[in-house]
């Protein structure tokens, strides 16, 4: 029985200065709640009579038209009307057609039954096991709810809010993307952003159909190569077509760079093809031709562009085999035989047939006339017949 302080009696001027009702307090059919809620909560009505205390939540009157049952939680899209009721069916970020998620279901709801949904606000009491406090909600990819940005290019991408509480069965979030695709597209295979002039994705270009136009007035920046079978339609601008998005200074193909810092590799190769006898300690010149001489003027030297040498393959023949420890020093002449640079000063020639690649090199070579010095060791045994061939590799 309530606690009451002075009896009103009716008719009388006698005033109520508290009453504690401990369980329920109804009036006219209405039941209010028996203690405070939180600062900045409002009185909610479940349509029976029942009041209660409920966070600042938006509400919309729903009714599920799926054909299955949806779960507390499930971001719904609004298909039409039923009275004053929305028509919802669960929304899914790889189907056009359930997208945006209009609300998020605020009950479950059976097949054809009306109830709650929220546009934004808190909801609480639903599974959020597999998230962590703070993360980003989205519309999953077969429906739910996930903290997985979809990718690929079918997906509409909705942000739908933030976890607050991490419980299985009464978790707990707050809604505030419902309505609305609001995130980037992802971009589709063989299409690029074009932007306005507010810095905003206003259009998706085609590149591989033939009737599709864009117009870039910018830089157009090529990560692969650009051919007539990947590319079909037109650039408009200047008139000319893609030709011009690409200077005519750089050739468009897949083994050249399409920018200032592209190189190209130069081969050059030295040799002689007749048997020489070598000497010790001599000085050998090789340039082009049948023999090796002592003097840089006895070989057929070969002109060359200014470059940087990356690399040497030296091959060699001997009528009988190398000692393998004689190690020869291979040097490179440049700019007219004016610039000496030495290639290595250890190549051994070990076999009756032998290859030597000397890598990671890094010499930069003069134009003009260019010849190779070989500087032979102190043999054990004099090769009576040797062949030489020298390629080198030069950036230019």
């Amino acid at each position: 029985m309530p606690n009451w302080k002075k009896v009103i009696t009716s008719g009388s001027n006698a005033e109520l200065n508290s009453l504690n009702v401990s369980t329920s307090f109804t009036s006219s059919g209405l039941i209010y709640p028996t203690a405070d809620g939180d600062n900045g909560d409002f009185l909610f009505t479940d349509g029976a009579g029942n009041l209660t205390f409920q966070r600042s939540t938006v509400y919309a009157n729903v009714k599920n038209v799926s054909g299955v049952t949806l779960p507390k939680g499930t971001p719904i899209h609004a298909t039409g009307t039923a009275g004053n009721a929305s028509e919802v069916v669960a929304a899914s970020s790889s189907v056009a057609s359930t997208m945006p998620a209009t609300y998020v279901l605020n009950e479950t709801l059976a097949d054809d039954a009306e109830g709650l949904a929220i546009i934004t606000g808190y909801i609480n009491g639903i599974n959020t096991s597999a998230f962590s406090e703070g993360d980003v909600v989205y519309v999953g990819e077969s429906g739910g709810y996930t903290n997985n940005k979809p990718s690929g290019s079918i997906n509409l991408i909705q942000n739908l809010g933030i976890v607050n509480k991490v419980d299985a069965s009464n978790g707990s979030g707050y809604i505030y993307g419902s309505g609305r695709s609001n995130d980037v597209p992802n971009l589709p295979t063989g299409k690029i952003w074009v932007g306005n002039d507010y810095t905003v994705t206003s259009s998706i270009v085609t590149l591989d159909e033939p009737n599709s136009q864009a117009e870039i007035t910018g830089s157009l920046v090529v990560t692969s190569a650009v051919t007539a079978s990947s590319y079909t339609g037109s650039f408009v601008g200047d008139g000319s077509g893609i030709l011009n998005v690409v200077s005519s200074s750089y050739a468009v193909t897949s083994s050249h760079a399409l920018n200032a810092g592209g190189t190209d590799t130069v081969v050059v190769q030295y040799g002689h093809t007749s048997g020489n006898a070598l000497g010790d300690s001599a000085d050998y010149f090789i340039g082009m031709g049948t023999t090796m001489g002592n003097t840089g003027n006895s070989s057929i030297q070969i002109g060359i562009q200014a470059g940087t040498l990356v690399r040497a393959d030296i091959a060699t023949y001997n009528a009988s085999t190398f000692g393998s420890s004689e190690a020869s020093t291979v040097s490179v002449f440049s700019n007219n035989f004016a610039q000496e640079d030495t290639i290595s000063t250890s190549v051994l020639f070990n076999a009756r047939h032998s290859l030597v690649s000397v890598t990671g090199l890094s010499i930069s070579l003069a134009a003009g006339l260019s010849a190779i010095k070989l500087l032979t060791p102190a043999f054990t045994t004099n090769p009576a017949s040797a062949k030489i061939n020298i390629t080198l590799y030069i950036e230019i």
